[in-house]
C-alpha cells in the first residue's frame, strides 16, 4: 500500500488548534424575506467534546432543522 504524506506545512499544534476551533463553533445562516443572509457564529463545543453526535441534538440547530424534520427514525 502506498503511504500518503500530507503536502501542507501545518505544524501539529496549528493543526490541533484548527480542529478544536472548527469543532467548537458553528455558523447559523438566517435568510430574511427580502433575501438578505445574516450569518452568526455560535460558540458551542458539543461537536468537540462528544464522540457520538445525537441526531436529536443536531436537529435543534437552525441550519439542520428542515432536514431533521424530514428524518424518519425506525
Amino acid at each position: 500500500m502506498k503511504k500518503i504524506v500530507a503536502s501542507n506545512s501545518i505544524h501539529k499544534s496549528e493543526y490541533w488548534d484548527l480542529i478544536t476551533t472548527t469543532l467548537s463553533s458553528y455558523e447559523v445562516k438566517d435568510i430574511s424575506d427580502d433575501g438578505k443572509v445574516k450569518r452568526s457564529l455560535v460558540k458551542d463545543d458539543y461537536f468537540l467534546v462528544n464522540d457520538v453526535w445525537n441526531v436529536n441534538d443536531i436537529g435543534q440547530i437552525p441550519n439542520f432543522e428542515e432536514q431533521f424534520n424530514k428524518y424518519k427514525t425506525s
